[in-house]
């Protein structure tokens, strides 16, 4: 677009905004909300301006430092899991092992699950189902 237009174009965008501040700051008076604008949205919107134009710093060494400090944690959990698991070598990122500890009863924990996939029609693992599971297992033991 040639620059004479996108001026033209950028300066009817002004008009309008400076047109519908007037309007709506009047209605935002009348309903007593203008403090919400005055003492925290103007704030954020000249942050998130500068965070636009110019990002974000990252400190990417206390990233590093975080990232050592998660595997390390993960790698705890996974071994806890593997000690707690009713099945032998379960691969923590697996949703078919998973399935087997919940719900197999041969090898697993026999809990019913909440739902089933679509796709392939086993017990869901999802983040969701797992949260139901676990407050109905909640609700048995606390009574």
């Amino acid at each position: 677009m040639p620059l004479d237009e996108m001026a033209i174009g950028n300066a009817m965008d002004c008009d309008f905004t400076l047109r519908f501040w007037r309007i709506l700051r009047k209605d935002m008076r009348k309903k007593q909300v203008h403090h919400v604008y005055d003492n925290l949205l103007k704030e954020i919107a000249i942050e998130l301006a500068g965070v636009e134009n110019f990002g974000i710093a990252v400190d990417t060494g206390y990233l590093d430092e975080l990232e050592v400090k998660l595997e390390r944690e993960i790698g705890i959990l996974e071994k806890e899991l593997q000690e707690l698991s009713p099945i032998e070598e379960v691969n923590v990122n697996s949703n078919v092992d998973l399935q087997r500890i919940l719900f197999t009863e041969d090898e697993g924990l026999n809990l019913y699950p909440v739902t089933f996939t679509k796709k392939t029609k086993k017990p869901s693992v999802t983040d969701a189902d797992l949260q139901l599971i676990l407050e109905e297992i909640e609700k048995t033991l606390v009574g």
